[in-house]
């Protein structure tokens, strides 16, 4: 399969892989705990807006105001005099984050209500009780636990004057606070959601009326007016009544954007086009809100409730705000009930319930809740996000992949951070960034290894035939870099050449040749192989050999030696076979440095040795031509080397060559060759010693001699020739035996 669909398949897979996490609940809960989390950190603090303020109750205040720690046992004529200082001073709406359902003092608790009366535009805090109910049924068929959730009201003295009361629950648990619900216990408005429209009184009437006009001139049992919402539990039910609408009809929404787009007194006023956007996406939306924290506690505007007490407003701006009266501490140590959230301090500071209220009122006013991308575009990105970094991950090295992986994840989360900070919205993180990206880079890894391993056994197999398992091993370790590898070795190389390989070659067909050679080949490798040598070159009839080491060792030579010998045997008994023709092998060994490495240019590279020696010992292999023998090695092969017999031919300045070498005739090992050689080689080498002293008539004797004993001694025939023309005309002066050879 070719490259680039390999990579394209294995993208697909990581993209799939995505997909499949991107549908499981652990990996949503997940990116809410880490991804969203690091969103956050990234960002760092956002402005809250300034219509937004805190009331905190605290513990300063409490020591100011000489009053009691608990804030639900304050005295309620302070709070009294703070909604009559609030609604001197403009506050839009005043939602309460404190629980009033036990009467207190009766004079107290009349100054209050008549204060929320006054102010017209106060909600109050209910609260939302889960229980889990047992129920038992006769038959065992209804045997079960349900949760029954109950809402606690103010008293009815507060709750009566007051323009609307709400509950604002959160789950409350260890893990961070990020969700919120914009109605709860059926449909049921929180207080964040009902403290909007409060304080979107001004639009009410438009928007109302754009709602009607969308649907036909019914408005659904909405109050038509503000002034009609103004009712006790009224704002509630226009809150229910608008959210009904928007979920049963979703082109409702575009509708209304439309129509009060076309109003000039909306469209060229920007507060009141931005409060109908707000509303919009507040009853559109979904029931449940991811929270867009503006930072940590006191990040939103916060005045101390004293403060309002003792100056009564004055140097303090509440016109057009929405003000939000809670417990809110200044240090953690002082903090009771606190929620965890993503900007939650080092020292363990969190955000009160009136904190995350105002949070979430303030991104209903802005339009900025947290939104992730809907659940089919998520599992597309999931996809092609996959499909991207796994083709990066499997079309480089595994180097570049990792940088390549790398870079693209930057450039993801660059993405998501801009679209979290500029757009509000929360694209995944964790699957892509922490499961998808290591999966890519890891399986390009093990795809890599798996490959290279392949690609190591191909080799191994190969070449196993041929080569000893310690070669094998040095070259699949080095694979990778074969190309430039090359390296100068101490080391003997053989050369065997085929005689008659040219006859042979016109006489048969190329199929039936190629058979023939490798048959013959496979008894010229055995011998290599078994003595741990490298064949590195096979051309046509002839073979390169070569074993080699850190030093010219006595194994380095004798091995080679060894491996000729049994050579020239296994030719010799493959040539026997009645039925193939003849091929007898001619062998030559010199020891020395070789350069092993690549060899060629572009596109064409062989794996070769190189140099004199191996120079030198192909010619060693052609003087067998002239001598008639099968084995002959230099000196510097057999120097030092006592278990074989051989015989000196003399020095021999070799075609191409400038300087003289001595040159030997290996015949066996010693304890395998029989008398008779021992007595040839004696007398052969008397002979030689006359041939050098020039007394020819003496060598011409002693060689006739050895051909008595030995008639198919080639060496004898070749010196004997010599002799005879020496004895003619004899070598010019200064010669000192040397026999030079113009051709291999």
């Amino acid at each position: 399969m070719p490259k680039n669909r390999k990579a394209v398949l294995f993208g697909c897979c990581i993209g799939l892989l995505g997909i499949l996490a991107g549908m499981m609940p652990l990996f949503d809960e997940l990116d809410e705990a880490v991804g969203l989390y690091a969103l956050f950190q990234m960002r760092g603090h956002r402005a809250p807006p300034p219509e937004t303020v805190i009331l905190s109750i605290d513990r300063e205040s409490a020591l100011r105001l000489d009053v009691q720690r608990d804030p639900v046992r304050w005295p309620r004529a302070a709070h009294a005099e703070v909604l009559d200082v609030l609604r001197v001073g403009g506050a839009r709406v005043v939602a309460f984050d404190i629980l009033f359902d036990e009467h207190r003092d009766p004079a107290d608790d009349e100054k209050f209500a008549t204060a929320i009366k006054k102010a017209g535009n106060v909600i109050l805090c209910g609260c939302t009780l889960s229980e889990h109910i047992l129920l038992h049924g006769s038959d065992r068929k209804l045997d079960g636990a349900v949760m029954i959730e109950t809402f606690l009201l103010p008293i009815s003295l507060l709750g009566s004057c007051a323009l609307a009361t709400a509950s604002f629950p959160l789950p409350r648990m260890p893990a961070r606070i990020n969700q919120c619900w914009s109605s709860k216990l059926g449909n049921t408005p929180t207080l964040p959601v009902v403290a909007l429209q409060v304080y979107a009184l001004d639009v009410y009437d438009l928007f109302v009326s754009a709602v009607s006009m969308a649907h036909g001139n019914e408005n659904g049992g909405l109050p038509k007016d503000k002034d009609s919402l103004m009712g006790q539990g009224r704002a509630q039910q226009a809150v229910r009544a608008l959210r009904d609408q928007f979920q049963e009809h979703p082109a409702l929404e575009k509708a209304v954007l439309d129509a009060m787009n076309r109003r000039p007194d909306v469209a060229g006023d920007p507060k009141k086009a931005g409060l109908v956007r707000s509303l919009l996406k507040m009853y559109a939306g979904d029931e449940s809100r991811f929270i867009n924290y503006y930072g940590p506690a006191r990040t939103i505007t916060t005045i101390p409730y004293y403060k309002v007490i003792e100056t009564l407003g004055e140097g303090l701006d509440f016109r057009g705000k929405a003000v939000f009266v809670g417990v809110s501490e200044d240090f953690r140590a002082e903090q009771v009930g606190g929620f965890r959230t993503v900007f939650s301090g080092s020292d363990g500071q969190d955000l009160s319930s009136v904190e995350l209220a105002a949070t979430v009122f303030s991104n209903l006013l802005e339009g900025s809740s947290i939104e992730m991308i809907g659940p089919k575009l998520q599992l597309l990105l999931l996809f092609a996000w996959g499909l991207l970094v796994g083709i990066a991950a499997r079309l480089f090295t595994v180097t570049r992949a990792v940088a390549a992986v790398c870079a693209l994840a930057a450039v993801y989360l660059g993405v998501a951070y801009y679209q979290f900070k500029a757009n509000t919205l929360w694209m995944p993180v964790f699957v892509p960034l922490l499961v998808q990206a290591p999966l890519a880079v890891t399986g390009a890894i093990a795809w890599h290894y798996l490959g290279v391993k392949k690609e190591r056994e191909d080799v191994r197999k190969a070449m196993g035939f041929y080569l000893p398992d310690d070669v094998i091993d040095h070259m699949v370790r080095n694979i990778s870099d074969f190309k430039d590898k090359s390296e100068v070795v101490h080391g003997t190389v053989l050369f065997a050449d085929a005689e008659k390989y040219s006859t042979l070659s016109e006489t048969m067909e190329p199929a039936e040749l190629k058979a023939f050679m490798n048959r013959y080949y496979e008894v010229l490798f055995a011998p290599v192989k078994k003595y741990r040598g490298r064949v590195l070159d096979v051309v046509g009839d002839a073979m390169l050999a070569i074993w080699y080491g850190e030093t010219l060792s006595a194994e380095t030579r004798s091995g080679p030696c060894r491996a000729a010998l049994e050579m020239a045997e296994a030719v010799a008994e493959f040539n026997r076979s009645p039925d193939g023709p003849k091929l007898p092998v001619r062998i030559g060994l010199h020891s020395g440095h070789v350069s092993i490495g690549t060899v060629g240019a572009i596109d064409h590279y062989e794996y070769r040795a190189v140099g004199d020696c191996v120079n030198t010992a192909s010619r060693l292999e052609g003087l067998n031509k002239y001598l008639k023998t099968r084995i002959v090695v230099s000196e510097d092969v057999i120097a030092g080397l006592d278990d074989f017999l051989t015989r000196p031919l003399g020095r021999f300045i070799l075609a191409g060559k400038v300087n003289a070498i001595a040159v030997h005739e290996l015949i066996g090992k010693r304890d395998k060759v029989h008398g008779g050689q021992f007595l040839v080689c004696e007398a052969f080498g008397r002979a030689l010693e006359a041939y050098r002293k020039k007394l020819w008539e003496d060598a011409i004797r002693l060689f006739e001699e050895v051909l008595e004993t030995s008639p198919e001694d080639g060496p004898s025939r070749f010196y004997l020739m010599l002799c005879r023309e020496f004895l003619v005309k004899p070598p010019p002066d200064g010669w000192e035996g040397s026999v030079s050879l113009a051709a291999k």
